[in-house]
This record gives C-alpha cells, structure tokens and sequence, in this order.
C-alpha cells in the first residue's frame, strides 16, 4: 500500500471515529447537563440526530474530494480502502456490536428519522455513504486567489 493509501485510510478512520466519538458521548453528556427537562432533553437528541447526520454526509463528500484531489488516489484504490474501513466496522461488530450499532447509527439514526421509526437496512446505509463519498471526488475545494491579508493591503492602498 502506497503512503498516500496509508494516510488516507487512517484519515478516514480517525475521522470517523471523532464524529462518532462526539455522536455517542460528548452531544450526550452536554445534553444531559444542560437540559433538565425530558421534553427539552428529547427535543435536543433529535436535533443532535438530525445534525450528526448532516454531519456525516458532509464528512463523506469531504473524504471523497480529500482522497481524489489531496492523496491523488484513483477511483479504484479509494474504493478499496473505502471498503477496508468500512469492512473493519462491518467485522469488528461480530466481536463488538456497539462499534457497527455506532457506525450505521451516524447516518442510519438520522434517515431513521424520517422513515417513520422504522428499521433501515445497514445496505442502504453504506450504499449512502459510499455515493456521498462518490459525490465528494466530484467536489474540488480551492482556496480564492486572495488571501484575507492581500485584500486587507488592497483596500489600505485604494483608501490612500
């Protein structure tokens, strides 16, 4: 495996796991100290759903655009380590249950949502993902060709 295979699939790893990290303890534990109420509290974990959710797709779009234009991968090799990670998850789960409950949980809880409670297929999960994922290589982030100091410059000098 190439070092940029290497790097990529640990970045995917990482992030992944903060944003469940974040989805399973920390939103909780802030929700529960700040909201008292059981209305408030169920009202705030929805959200909390819904935005982990919006997150995670984000997250996909992003990890796509990074393996293309940032590791240089083909589609082929992110495709691949897209489905090691993945993989990982998927296997881990026999052995540990909460880790493959916690990754399908991160776009799955907020699509459950809007099914009506009803149980989503983890297949529809990671067929989302991986074209949120597809999505991302579409997706080329350049920054302007001005910088926040040479527009600061330009506009002392016009004020001259």
């Amino acid at each position: 495996m190439r070092k940029e295979s290497r790097q990529f699939a640990v970045e995917m790893a990482f992030v992944l796991t903060m944003v469940w990290l974040l989805k399973e303890w920390v939103f909780p534990f802030w929700i529960w100290k700040l909201f008292q109420n059981g209305d408030a509290t169920s009202m705030m974990t929805e959200w909390m759903i819904l935005m982990v959710a919006v997150i995670t797709g984000i997250v996909y779009i992003g990890l796509g655009s990074s393996a293309k234009y940032q590791h240089a991968l083909p589609y082929p090799n992110a495709t691949l380590i897209f489905a090691a990670v993945h993989g990982t998850y998927w296997l881990s789960g026999t052995f540990f249950p909460l880790i493959r409950e916690g990754w399908a949980g991160l776009l799955g809880d907020g699509i459950r949502l809007f099914a009506g409670g009803r149980e989503v297929e983890p297949l529809i999960i990671v067929t989302a993902c991986y074209l949120l994922f597809l999505l991302g290589r579409k997706v080329n982030v350049k920054e302007s060709s001005y910088t926040h100091r040479q527009t600061q410059t330009r506009s002392v000098q016009q004020s001259r």
